[in-house]
This record gives structure tokens, C-alpha cells and sequence, in this order.
């Protein structure tokens, strides 16, 4: 059962996580550089082989917490790893079909730190 939702599921690649880190950069300032390639490597595939729910849409969301989780506490990137991890769950989200609704922005900030703090966990 779990095998026909994941064929149902469009995943953030390796280069296009690579590229949203890239973007935030340009925007925002700072200096690109992978500094952990096997712990990226590590994340995306844990959310393609990873399936704990029956339903698609509990399964997005386990994955999309699966993004901003692993990518937020393994450091894969020299700078921006939580906004590049909240961004990743935002695009596989939008991808899915899903759309997220009233978050504040001081409300996702919080929530990443506590992550990154393992003040929450998955």
C-alpha cells in the first residue's frame, strides 16, 4: 500500500536543493558551499524511502517535517541550512499539492531553531 503513494509523490531533487541553497544566497548574502555532500545525500534519500503513514496526505507531511528536520540538524551547508531546510518542505509541499496557509514568519523562525535545538523533534 505504501509502495502506490510514493509513485504519487514528486520529490526534491539533489540539484534543485543544491539550488535553493544557492538562491537564498544571492538574496541574502553569504558564500555557497556543501560542507557535508554524504549528510545531504543522507536526507534526501531518508524521505523518498521513508513511509510511516497510510494516507498521502499524513505521509507529505511526515516527509516534509523529514526535510526540515534532517536538513536543520545535519549542517549540509555552510550557510542557511534552516531556511534552505524550511524552503525544501515548502517546495515538496507545493509540489504535492498541498499549500500552507497563515504561518508568520516569526512563527517559522521559532519553529527552526527549536529544531536545529532538538527542542522539537519529528
Amino acid at each position: 500500500m505504501h509502495t502506490k503513494y510514493l509513485m504519487l509523490l514528486r520529490y526534491i531533487g539533489y540539484e534543485a536543493v543544491l539550488e535553493i541553497n544557492k538562491q537564498l544566497i544571492k538574496k541574502m548574502g553569504g558564500k555557497f558551499a556543501l560542507i557535508n555532500e554524504g549528510n545531504l545525500d543522507y536526507c534526501i534519500d531518508s524521505v523518498v524511502n521513508s513511509s510511516s503513514r497510510t494516507t498521502l496526505i499524513d505521509n507529505c507531511i511526515d516527509k516534509a517535517a523529514f526535510y526540515i528536520c534532517c536538513i536543520c540538524l545535519s549542517h549540509c551547508f555552510l550557510d542557511y541550512n534552516k531556511r534552505t531546510a524550511y524552503q525544501i518542505a515548502y517546495v515538496f509541499l507545493l509540489a504535492n499539492g498541498f499549500e500552507l496557509h497563515v504561518i508568520e514568519p516569526d512563527d517559522v523562525v521559532l519553529m527552526l531553531r527549536q529544531v536545529s535545538t532538538k527542542q522539537i523533534t519529528l
